[in-house]
């Protein structure tokens, strides 16, 4: 009598969305602690300002334009925050994360449907686990981070070309599919700024490569509408802040951000060292995959098309984020999934065969594959419900916010009820003194918006001319972290009220002037 096995449908659902059990049940324990870091907490508050004020083309920082980033992260973000407060403010972490975490669930998806048209079923599941299981992809899920975003994005625009390439097929498809991968791609410039236009270089090069050329058209196509897209927010934006929003957009965040000093920058080579360094414990079958290629000249995948498209891929960004000034690990994400792809085409290809010469007998050989089967049907359902138990027990996994945010919310909370009770105003109603920052701490004090919902005022300064004039007796924030560094810092005559977390709240001795300080040398900007 035969075992029954499972529909060939259902098996290919669970191939499908095994990945993202991984991503989910990895993600699940302490998804709803820790704090908002990094930049978390910018495109948090700038999403809650729009739903706040009901506009959702202009991001807002307080009374500040947030020119830095386009809008299609905070609109993902929107509704998570908007169901799970209907106050918006304080909300919890899980609704700041979620997007994040359906959008890297997802990305292995794409990738999975990606590679199935460039090789086998089998390896194609294993590039998504692989992907899965990849700490710097699946450690953003909790955070909020665009680079996942824009991830997404452009693996769902591969698609299209792959599919159109019809390389796993062995015939071609209709050429002008290809052209629907500039949606997507449009949709990653609304993410941030310009990064989505390297795709479509990389695709042309993988279809001249492999003797693909009826693709160009198609390809030149989807560029086309992925600047349809993208365009009418950036011409809004354009005509809402003619003076400000082309140099803060295209010049501070974009060209400084690529040739100048801006952020954190390296060698030439530190993107192969972050590679190296962070890309555990896949680092040593990329190696012997690149081995194969190298030493053997043979294709790793089987399918010289299917190894362009993860060489290509992945060697264009690494060299575009080595010629890139600012160099981060969390740059690195559109290399995943092509480095996936090798890595599982060794896993798949070239393990086995090393594994079963060694074994004589063809009952060993049937043992050696069922063992291998019952790691790929259970460890998905294992993980998912390992995270679901730990995320039931609530596992401490995060580290708390630092002391100091909830000592300076206590302040400001008594401070507010003091001033009210003084011009015998009602206790606890919504109304908050006069509140200011400096021009460098605008970053940093968006965790006041996100748990109180107010944003301190912006003073003005050459680098914040719509900023507003603080007068005596207000209160301003400073930012302190660096203390060498800082551009703005309290002048003689301020009262210093304390230091909380990386803020340093200040009561004004006189009127601000647009000042800013080195040490104790103080200057005025021209």
């Amino acid at each position: 009598m035969k075992r029954a096995r499972m529909p060939r449908r259902l098996l290919r659902i669970y191939w499908a969305l095994a990945p993202a059990m991984i991503v989910l049940g990895l993600s699940l324990p302490g998804f709803n602690q820790g704090d908002l870091r990094t930049d978390s907490h910018i495109y948090t508050a700038a999403t809650l300002g729009m739903l706040e004020t009901g506009d959702f083309v202009a991001p807002m920082l307080g009374n500040t334009p947030y020119h830095n980033k386009p809008p299609m992260a905070f609109w993902l973000q929107a509704p998570a925050l908007r169901f799970a407060n209907a106050d918006l403010f304080d909300p919890p972490m899980w609704a700041a994360r979620m997007h994040v975490l359906v959008a890297v669930m997802l990305v292995c998806i794409c990738t999975f449907f990606v590679m199935k048209e460039l090789v086998s079923r089998r390896m194609a599941f294993g590039a998504a686990m692989v992907l899965a299981l990849t700490h710097e992809v699946f450690r953003y899920t909790r955070a909020v981070s665009l680079d996942m975003i824009v991830l997404l994005f452009l693996t769902a625009a591969a698609w299209p070309i792959v599919r159109a390439a019809g390389v796993r097929r062995g015939e071609p498809r209709n050429r002008w599919i290809a052209i629907w991968s500039g949606v997507p791609i449009g949709m990653a410039l609304l993410t941030k700024p310009m990064l989505g236009l390297l795709f479509f270089p990389i695709m042309a090069a993988w279809v001249l490569i492999t003797h693909q050329r009826r693709l160009l058209a198609p390809i030149g196509g989807g560029l086309v509408i992925a600047l349809i897209v993208a365009s009418p927010w950036h011409i809004a934006m354009h005509v809402r802040y003619p003076e400000t929003f082309v140099r803060g957009f295209f010049v501070t965040q974009s060209l400084s951000r690529a040739v100048g000093d801006t952020g954190a920058g390296g060698a030439f080579w530190q993107p192969v060292w972050m590679v190296c360094r962070t890309y555990v414990p896949w680092i040593v079958p990329l190696a012997l995959a690149i081995g194969v290629l190298v030493f053997r000249k043979r294709a790793v995948t089987g399918e010289n098309r299917a190894d362009w498209f993860a060489i290509l891929t992945a060697a264009t960004w690494l060299v575009a984020l080595s010629v890139f000034s600012d160099k981060r690990v969390r740059y690195l994400a559109p290399v995943y999934p092509a480095l996936a792809l090798l890595v599982s085409a060794w896993i798949v290809r070239w393990t086995p065969r090393m594994a079963l010469e060694s074994v004589r007998t063809k009952t060993r050989r049937w043992r050696f594959e069922r063992r291998v089967r019952w790691i790929v049907y259970v460890l998905p359902p294992a993980v998912l419900c390992a995270g679901i138990v730990l995320a039931i027990v609530n596992v401490c996994v995060h580290a708390p916010p630092p002391p100091g945010r909830a000592a300076l919310f206590a302040y400001l909370d008594t401070y507010r009820r003091g001033v009210l009770s003084e011009n015998d105003a009602p206790v606890g109603t919504e109304a908050w003194p006069s509140l200011w920052h400096a021009p460098d701490a605008r970053r940093t004090v968006s965790h006041l918006y996100i748990r109180r919902g107010v944003y301190p005022l912006a003073a003005y300064s050459e680098e914040t001319p719509w900023g507003g004039q603080p007068k005596a007796g207000d209160l301003m924030f400073f930012y302190q972290l660096y203390k060498h560094n800082e551009r703005y810092r309290q002048r003689p005559g301020d009262e210093i009220l304390g230091l909380y977390d990386s803020l340093n709240l200040v009561r004004l001795g006189s009127d601000w002037t647009g000042a800013y300080a080195y040490g104790a040398t103080e200057r005025t900007p021209h």
